[in-house]
Order: structure tokens, then C-alpha cells, then sequence
């Protein structure tokens, strides 16, 4: 209606405002408003992709955390059934009055392990380590050697997820291998072990450190005091 009011309108225009020739409406305001802020909104509009993304990951992260963790709850229930069910073999009720060793507890529970658990590889794979370190233990190293080497195959065919327990088992198979005295291949054992271990849980975990320190043990008995001196020192 006037030049001052032209000449404001130019100026507002210029500016990003809102000029007084336009109707006003929301979507006219709003307009201008994502217009004169762009670079603001863009910030906003990351930073909420951001956190987003972020809880998305977290979401997922702690949903595997606890699967895994209810995975490891109903092996650990299965492992004590199978354990509890071995020793009522012992039971004098069960065994007749006679006396069971050890030895023939062990034959009894690997030669169930095959049938009984034939429907839960992981689990199967696990006992198969568990009875073949106590085989080590009670010195029968051919018998512990054959079970923990079936349990080794069969975890290399399971995921991602259990490689942890592959580490162990090779671990022990080592051990095994180092006890008997027949030390073939048994530093391949460790090293295999060692290179799950970085890649899983990383060289500052203690169960990577125990590795390295059992893995420095079996080369001092095969004289390599060269090649074990760095490994134990870095375990330590």
C-alpha cells in the first residue's frame, strides 16, 4: 500500500522472511523457516539418523547378547542332565553293588554321547571336550585324543558364534597332545587357538593369556626355548 512497505517487502525477501504482499499461512511461514535454517536442520535431521542408527545397533547387539546368553543357560542345563543321568550309573541301585571306576564311567558317557546327544551338536561337542580332558587327567591320552579331535571337526562346521568354545577345545587337545608326550601337530593346536582368541575376544582377555602360557609350556618341552621365552613373557 505504500513504498515503505514495498521497500520492506524487498528487504524481508532478501532476508528469507516472510514479505506482507504474501497471505500468511502456516506452510508460507514454515517455508520460509526451513529456507533461512537449512544448514541447522540438516544438523538436526543427522543427529537424529545418528541416534537412530545407534540405538538400532545397540537393539540388535543386546537382543544377540541375550540369545547367546540363553543359548549358553540351555547348554549348560543340557551338559547337567547328561552329567547327572552318567552318574546314576554309579548308583549302587543302578550298578547292582558293584563298584564303577572312573574309567568305566568315562566309556559309559562317551559311548552315550553319540546317541543321546546325536540331535544337539554343540552340546555333544562340548561333552566330547569335557570327557576327553578327563581322560587326559587319568592319563588314557589315546581315548582323549580321538574324542577331542571329533569334537574340533565337528565345531569348525558350527557358526561364528561358537568359536570360543573351538578355541578351548583345541586348547585342550594341546594340553592333551603335551601330557601324553607325543607332541605331533600340537603347536598347530595352539596356534590355531591363539588366532581364534585375537580375533574373538582379543590379546588383553586372561583366557587368551592362559592359551598363550600353555602354548609356551609345550614349546619348552620341545626345546624351542627361543620361540617360547616372547609367547610366555606377552601371557604374563
Amino acid at each position: 500500500s505504500s513504498i515503505e512497505q514495498f521497500s520492506e517487502d524487498i528487504r524481508r525477501y532478501l532476508a528469507g522472511l516472510p514479505v506482507i504482499a504474501q497471505k500468511d499461512t502456516l506452510g508460507y511461514r514454515a517455508g520460509k523457516y526451513l529456507r533461512r535454517n537449512k544448514a541447522i536442520l540438516a544438523g538436526v535431521v543427522a543427529t537424529v539418523m545418528l541416534l537412530a542408527l545407534l540405538i538400532t545397533f545397540y537393539t540388535i547387539r543386546l537382543t544377540e547378547e541375550r540369545d547367546r546368553a540363553r543359548t549358553e543357560a540351555s547348554k549348560a542345563e543340557e551338559i547337567s542332565a547328561f552329567l547327572s543321568s552318567l552318574f546314576e550309573v554309579a548308583d549302587p541301585q543302578n550298578s547292582r553293588g558293584e563298584d564303577i571306576t572312573a574309567r568305566e564311567l568315562l566309556e559309559e558317557g562317551a559311548s552315550r554321547i553319540e546317541n543321546e546327544l546325536a540331535e544337539q551338536p554343540e552340546v555333544q561337542a562340548r561333552m566330547m571336550t569335557i570327557i576327553g580332558e578327563v581322560y587326559t587327567g587319568l592319563g588314557h591320552y589315546n581315548k582323549a585324543d580321538t574324542l577331542l579331535q571329533r569334537s574340533i571337526r565337528k565345531q569348525r562346521e558350527f557358526p561364528a558364534s561358537s568359536q570360543l568354545e573351538l578355541m578351548n577345545s583345541l586348547k585342550v587337545a594341546g594340553m592333551s597332545r603335551r601330557a601324553s608326550g607325543v607332541t605331533a601337530n600340537a603347536d598347530t593346536l595352539f596356534e590355531e587357538a591363539l588366532k581364534i582368541g585375537r580375533a574373538e575376544i582379543g590379546v588383553n582377555d586372561p583366557r587368551y593369556a592362559q592359551v598363550q602360557m600353555d602354548y609356551g609350556g609345550l614349546l619348552l618341552d620341545m626345546g624351542e626355548v627361543a620361540k617360547a621365552e616372547p609367547i610366555m613373557l606377552a601371557g604374563i
